[in-house]
């Protein structure tokens, strides 16, 4: 099997490494509950655009470091929850 490199591939890759830089965590995150596991960092990501009030759920993942050192208006316009939201399950549909 042949990988091929796309504009798909090349937008859920930068929302991962966006994520990434905004949670602190890997992408891949070992359970600690399970440590022979793994979850994907974009499980939480799912839940936060499930969330009735995405802006919430991201504030509960920001990487500490972050908070108090940017206005979480800006955060939140860096992530654009709305936009990725649809983005998102555009990728997931297809």
């Amino acid at each position: 099997m042949e990988l091929q490199v796309t504009t798909k591939t090349d937008v859920f890759v930068f929302g991962v490494v966006l994520a990434e830089l905004i949670t602190g965590q890997r992408a891949l995150i070992r359970d600690n509950r399970e440590p022979n596991k793994m979850k994907s960092l974009i499980t939480l990501v799912n839940k936060i655009f499930q969330d009735k009030e995405p802006e919430t759920a991201l504030l509960s993942i920001i990487d500490g470091n972050l908070k108090g050192s940017y206005h979480m208006e800006d955060v939140y316009k860096e992530c654009n929850l709305h936009e990725l939201r649809k983005n998102w399950e555009i990728f997931l549909q297809s």
